[in-house]
């Protein structure tokens, strides 16, 4: 069981550092620049995530050692990627694709150096590129396709919400911990998406690079989750494609739109809840 102390620095305190960044930056005058702004909201997401992940590990590990240490450095690369160098669209691709092959890389340098032979590295490396860019591709183009406002933040808070369960049932609560963070971190900036119209009459927006920001942390929990704890191939799949389901609700109401991104992920959890043996065991004998 979390103490109260692993509960506030590792949920409350991010939750509440990331919304009240996200707000101040959401407060500004009508004058400051659209990247002054996503600049403003990755660095909310940035140190929000840092003061998280060290209210878990309680340190930083310098060289990282384990997969579940290069989070903290994803969560840098999310803040200068999509808050400081906004790349013309072709270099953000190609950054993109290249940061897609690296991650897999560094993550699972333990698999590539004990566990794969050269063709089976290869293999999985060029599927694991694949699939991450992919994915990257899918939550920058599926964001666009939801309504503007506190639907985007929800969406993608049902997504670290379910990634959390599933780590959670996969054997791993130090996983499920950094996932806990993302979803405190994405319901502080939902709330402040909610309440900001209300008492400041100021329309919140997200810029277009915040959501892939969290991407990088999606991923890095999703490779840990499946290669060093239990999570079942098929909810990582699910789990993965979600954003790409925005296509299907296209054109649809809000409540379609987040139905049919919710499905693959209710499914995902489904399918962890039945491996898990949670009720039963599911070995077959």
């Amino acid at each position: 069981m979390l103490s109260l102390k692993a509960i506030f620095f590792g949920l409350i305190l991010p939750a509440i550092v990331c919304g009240s960044n996200f707000a101040a930056a959401s407060l500004l005058p009508q004058s400051i620049s659209t990247k002054s702004r996503a600049r403003l909201a990755a660095f909310a997401l940035a140190s929000g995530y840092i003061i998280g992940y060290l209210g878990i590990e309680g340190r930083l590990q310098l060289p990282p050692r384990e997969g579940t240490q290069w989070l903290f450095y994803l969560a840098i690369a999310a803040f200068v990627m999509e808050g400081v160098l906004f790349l013309p669209a072709q270099l953000r691709l190609f950054a993109r694709l290249a940061l897609a092959v690296v991650i897999p890389r560094l993550i699972l340098n333990a698999k590539f150096k004990y566990t794969w032979g050269t063709l089976e590295e290869l293999i999985w490396w060029a599927c694991l590129a694949a699939a991450i860019f992919f994915f990257f591709t899918s939550v920058e183009k599926g964001t666009t396709l939801l309504p503007t406002g506190a639907a985007q933040p929800f969406v993608f808070f049902g997504i670290a919400g379910g990634s959390a369960l599933i780590l959670a049932l996969s054997g791993s609560m130090r996983l499920a911990q950094h996932a806990a963070v993302l979803v405190a971190i994405l319901a502080a900036i939902w709330i402040a998406m909610l309440l900001l119209p209300r008492f400041f009459g100021t329309a919140a927006a997200l810029p277009d690079s915040f959501m892939p920001a969290v991407a990088y942390l999606l991923v890095g929990l999703w490779l840990n989750g499946y290669f060093y704890a239990e999570v079942p191939a098929a909810s990582a799949v699910l789990l993965a494609v979600a954003p790409a389901m925005a296509w299907v609700g296209r054109g649809k109401s809000a409540p379609i739109q987040i139905a049919c991104i919710a499905l693959p992920v209710i499914v995902a959890m489904g399918t962890a809840v039945a491996f898990s043996g949670l009720f039963g065991s599911n070995s077959g004998y």
